[in-house]
């Protein structure tokens, strides 16, 4: 993944300073950083409350990219200690199915903080259509 901004504190994603990372396209020349880089760099700035992944190359298309970046998530953060993670993604709910997506959605069960945030805009209807699904469940290790 790439770090597109280490503190946001524009208030797009969340209220608190969250870190921004999103998965690049394969002619993006930005360096990426392994799920250790992020994690040191992340626990290094005790001002960011949460992590966001977005980015043009849609984070459910490198979903074993994403699964593993959770699961290092979990094990490098105590269960009641883990901030915030919010996933957005172009894919509705029932899209998911398709994606190969019940492992991902076991680490976000399993990591208890998170936000996964589906949908796109619609073009026939010219409107936004989004599901919210929350994972707050009790953290396991």
């Amino acid at each position: 993944m790439i770090l597109d901004c280490l503190i946001d504190k524009s208030g797009n994603y969340s209220k608190d300073p969250v870190m921004i990372l999103n998965f690049p396209l394969k002619c993006d020349w930005r360096k990426r950083l392994s799920d250790e880089e992020i994690l040191k760099e992340f626990s290094q700035n005790e001002e960011l409350k949460g992590i966001v992944i977005t980015g043009k190359e849609d984070p459910i298309d490198n979903i074993d990219s994403l699964r593993s970046f959770i699961f290092s998530l979990r094990k490098f953060f105590k269960p009641g200690e883990r901030p915030h993670l919010s996933i957005f993604t172009k894919y509705f709910a029932y899209e998911l199915e398709r994606k190969s997506w019940h492992g991902a959605q076991y680490e976000l069960m399993y990591y208890g903080n998170a936000i996964l945030n589906c949908g796109r805009l619609s073009i026939k209807k010219n409107k936004s259509q989004f599901d919210i699904i929350k994972y707050n469940g009790p953290q396991h290790s």
